[in-house]
């Protein structure tokens, strides 16, 4: 197989995983999330907005249609075509807003694989494919976007319609690629783009023609600094045709009929009366007449949207009290739209007005600025005639909606892929950055160069990193939605049961399986993958084949006597948790623990199967499988009433976990690889069984700490426990994700380095601190949120002292997400490094620390105190993790205590951001850039 073919998704795979993830969410809000929340839920799994008069419309059409037959359809039924072909649907299958959702979410993954695809029209090569890849996820996974695909809005048409124009627009300016072919495949794009656009918001071709006419005028000046007349003739030629093009599909879309309230024409609800704002335009002289009429128009917009959103109550106005009423304050104010379009909502409203759409939006625009501030690179690195061309579009684009939206969340969905495209520009700037400080060290490491001084497979390694980053994106956006589904399960399991002793036993039987299977079954996966790949290169496939099948069957006895044992004695199992065995809290738990057995056994099959495909390059086959589970629960819940809820998530766990295991025995049949019980071989599995002890017991007392943790929750009040549980998967979410990727992706990566020969040291110290930054501004960001965050999802299911308690274990949890997320990527290489023991070691300082802390704290602080002694276990075991196997990663004492330095900086920087205090994150400003410049000095040394 090409190794060049799995670096990064085909255009094919990446649009058909965003449609299942889309598909996935858009039917979860629709069927979970909303009928969760009341106040949010207009009834059919629908939002108390648009979408909801347009599921009237829709319905009642489809009336119409069964009375009178299809002659009674139209495709704009006094309203935009999205709400007709709505209506064709529920015509066809029933009223029923989910059948909608394949569509929807069609388009919106079309718009994230215009965003992928930008990314290697800006920028061919590596850095655009991973730029696109960020990108891409961001587009597809910023939850906002649920508010239009998750309902029957237009938006995600819309977007995608946009972004064509914008693809094919780019598309014309490379250089030395126009041609008449190119140039009928891009009018064609445009035409499609444009008619999908002027279907759902025929208005809106029409700013698109400004958009493309304020790029080629701003291109055109470019040329004629730089060439001749005649060099650009031909190109510039084709794109004005192009332009043209797009202007008929236009004028074609002004006149439709839902059209004509934009425009000022007829009766449309938009030709408002404005005196409630208290606003006439005063014509200007000196203007041309056409230019007068348009800024009045867009002016009258933009005073109907004021009165509108405050008549309703719209709480996201900005500006609105600026109505510009002739030429020159229209002009003036439009650098400020630009700033608003761009930036809006500016951080000072970011925790007002607690709500979930509005936390959701903050959270996102913080994100979109770290992105964003990566165009400075490109800009520096690669500008271009292209870059322009797409910042002009989009900057036109913004000011309009801008201009006429003074509403934010009206702004947000029209401006959401044109804000994307910017995001894309600042993701090509940081995967340059990236793949920079990667490829340039591999020309000088000593690790290498091979004898004689010839630098070995420095191609190999530079593009098995790239690799790395490919794959480890995909493979993180797929466990993400596992662990969204997992955290939608408890939500689910919180509106249904309460904070109580049903869900407490629910969460105890459920911790005792996955507790066998962290320390049992886990460790297998790593102490496998060194020998797996070493059968592969050695050209000994039926000798691998074997190996796996021979090491299942070790697995499966050691499982499955376990679990006849749970079953066997769950009761007593049960007592060493929670403290007692006669409760009927105790009763409940023994009775799920007894269901939930055998998925200790199917463990083996999956773990041992998903170890494998992650070693043959194909992590993302493994990530795939193990989305069915949380999906096979959450169906299972959803159809099972309130009631059976706890037994309908077992049932639901169960059955994913057999069909995970069903597709990696399918996904390993092409490998000459089948998932059979052989007997162990004691002679061939030595080179796993000799590590998997120590792995076996690091893994024991990690996953002790987890029960430990439970057992204290449980002794502070009824409900702690759950509290400790629900809080902590948040935490867990993000550690968990840290686990994952480093297990999938780069413990193979490290294993198959030091299996070629190469050194590993200077990828080490560059995951740990890439590990530690990305931790670092998760945590600020969950630090800075937590606390509106958790009100705003679980204020109608917890007392105030509860909400307090959650929101104070998600605050000291997410602390240690740069040290742990570092602790996981450590251990892996301390594992391919044959420094397994110091990982049990570090495991057991652990364990006692938490125990330690727990004793001291837990009778003072409650649940809190569980907490904190996490945290501290974390610091602890990871920063002797470090020291212990330093010398066989490769690191030096300065660079270990450059990375605890930054988990205290970062750490700080969140508190600092929580405080709301300027002088305070001041100082963290200066500290994190105090950080960033030592990691620079330590990376620049080991280049040297």
């Amino acid at each position: 197989m090409n190794r060049f073919a799995y670096r990064f998704p085909s255009a094919g795979l990446f649009w058909s995983l965003a449609f299942v993830y889309a598909s996935f969410m858009a039917l979860l809000m629709q069927k979970v999330v909303l009928p969760l929340i009341p106040e949010m839920h207009a009834g059919h799994g629908l939002l108390p907005n648009d979408a909801i008069v347009f599921h009237n419309i829709a319905v009642e059409m489809a009336g119409k249609i069964h009375a009178e037959g299809w002659g009674a359809w139209k495709l704009f039924p006094g309203a935009a075509g999205n709400v007709g072909v709505l209506a064709a649907v529920y015509a066809i299958f029933g009223p029923d807003p989910a059948w909608f959702i394949p569509l929807n979410a069609a388009a919106h993954a079309a718009g994230a694989l215009l965003i992928f695809r930008l990314g290697r029209r800006l920028w061919p090569g590596d850095v655009g494919a991973l730029g696109g890849v960020m990108a891409g996820i961001a587009f597809l996974v910023f939850p906002s976007a649920l508010q239009w695909y998750g309902q029957n809005h237009k938006d995600a048409f819309a977007i995608a319609g946009t972004l064509l124009v914008l693809d094919a627009w780019l598309d014309l300016h490379i250089e030395g690629r126009t041609t008449v072919g190119q140039f009928l495949r891009n009018a064609f794009q445009v035409v499609g783009g444009m008619s999908l656009l002027g279907v759902v918001r025929p208005y809106f071709p029409v700013v698109l023609v400004s958009a493309l006419l304020a790029s080629y005028a701003v291109v055109l000046v470019s040329y004629l600094f730089s060439r001749s007349s005649l060099a650009i003739k031909k190109p510039l030629l084709y794109r004005l045709l192009v332009v043209g093009v797009a202007a008929g599909v236009a004028f074609a879309c002004t006149r439709i009929e839902v059209a004509a309230g934009v425009y000022g024409e007829g009766d449309s609800p938009l030709n408002i009366q404005l005196a409630a704002v208290d606003w006439t335009w005063q014509p200007s002289d000196g203007l041309p007449s056409a230019a007068d009429k348009l800024l009045k128009r867009a002016s009258e917009l933009r005073a109907h949207f004021v009165a509108f959103g405050r008549s309703v109550g719209a709480g996201s106005e900005v500006d609105g009290d600026r109505l510009p009423n002739n030429a020159l304050s229209s002009i003036a104010y439009m650098p400020r739209a630009l700033m608003i379009g761009l930036l809006a909502p500016f951080p000072d409203a970011w925790t007002e007005r607690v709500s979930v759409p509005r936390l959701i939006g903050a959270v996102e625009t913080a994100i979109w600025y770290l992105f964003a501030l990566g165009l400075a690179i490109t800009l520096w690195k690669r500008p271009s005639r292209q870059l322009l061309a797409g910042l002009v579009f989009c900057a036109t684009l913004l000011v309009v909606l801008a201009y006429i939206h003074p509403n934010v969340g009206t702004l947000y969905r029209q401006r959401f892929g044109v804000w994307q495209f910017v995001l894309l520009c600042g993701a090509l700037g940081w995967a340059s950055l990236l793949l920079s400080l990667l490829r340039g060290s591999r020309c000088v490491s000593p690790q290498g160069v091979a004898e004689g001084g010839a630098t070995r497979d420095a191609p190999e390694r530079t593009s098995q990193m790239d690799t790395l980053a490919a794959s480890g994106a995909v493979v993180m956006l797929i466990t993400l939605v596992c662990y969204l589904g997992f955290l939608t399960r408890d939500l689910l399991l919180v509106k249904q049961l309460r904070m109580g002793a049903d869900l407490d036993a629910f969460f105890t039987a459920a911790m005792i399986p996955m507790f066998f299977v962290t320390c049992l079954a886990m460790p297998l996966a790593d102490a496998m993958t060194s020998p797996f790949l070493s059968f592969g290169r050695d050209g000994q496939e039926k000798r691998r084949a074997e190996f796996v099948r021979r090491l299942l069957g070790f697995a499966a006895a050691i499982l499955g006597a376990v679990a006849v044992l749970v079953v066997l004695a769950a009761p007593y199992v049960v007592g060493v948790v929670l403290g007692e065995t006669e409760s009927e809290t105790a009763v409940s738990a023994a009775g799920m623990l007894r269901w939930f057995a055998p998925i200790i056994l199917l463990s083996a099959w999956t773990v041992i199967g998903n170890a494998a495909l992650n070693a043959l390059r194909h992590s993302r086959d493994a990530a795939l499988g193990q989305l069915v589970v949380p999906v096979a629960t959450i169906s299972a819940l959803l159809a099972a009433p309130a009631a059976a809820a706890s037994y309908a998530a077992i049932a639901g766990m169960l059955a994913g976990t057999l069909l995970n295991a069903g597709w990696v025995f399918y996904r390993l049949l092409p490998h000459g690889i089948r998932l059979l019980l052989a007997p162990p071989a004691a002679d061939l599995l030595r080179p796993a069984t000799a590590s998997y002890r120590r792995l076996f017991l690091a893994a024991s007392l990690t996953a002790a700490l987890v029960p430990l943790n439970y057992a204290f929750a449980a002794s502070v009040v009824s409900g702690g426990l759950s509290a400790w549980a629900l809080a902590n998967k948040i935490v867990v979410l993000f550690t968990g994700l840290a686990s994952v990727g480093a297990s999938a992706v780069v413990l193979p990566y490290l294993a198959r380095m030091l299996a070629q020969g190469v050194g590993v040291r200077d990828d080490a110290h560059f995951l740990l601190v890439a590990g530690s930054w990305i931790g670092g501004l998760i945590a600020v960001g969950a630090l800075l949120f937590a606390d509106p965050l958790v009100a705003a999802a679980l204020s109608d299911s917890v007392t105030s002292s509860q909400l307090s308690d959650l929101s104070g274990i998600v605050k000291i949890g997410v602390l240690q997400l740069p040290i742990a997320i570092a602790g996981a990527l450590v251990a892996k290489m301390a594992i391919v490094s044959g420094a397994s023991s110091r990982v049990l070691f570090a495991a057991a300082l652990g364990f006692a620390c938490n125990l330690s802390v727990n004793l001291l704290l837990v009778p003072h602080l409650g649940v809190l105190g569980v907490a904190v002694g996490a945290l501290v276990a974390t610091a602890l075991s990871t920063l002797v993790l470090m020291l212990a196997a330093r010398a066989k990663i490769g690191l030096t004492l300065r660079e270990i205590v450059t990375l605890l330095v930054g988990w205290l900086v970062w750490a700080g920087t969140g508190v600092a951001a929580g405080s709301q205090s300027v002088a305070a994150v001041a100082c963290a400003v200066l500290a994190v850039g105090g950080l960033a410049w030592a990691q620079f000095r330590n990376w620049a040394d080991l280049r040297d």
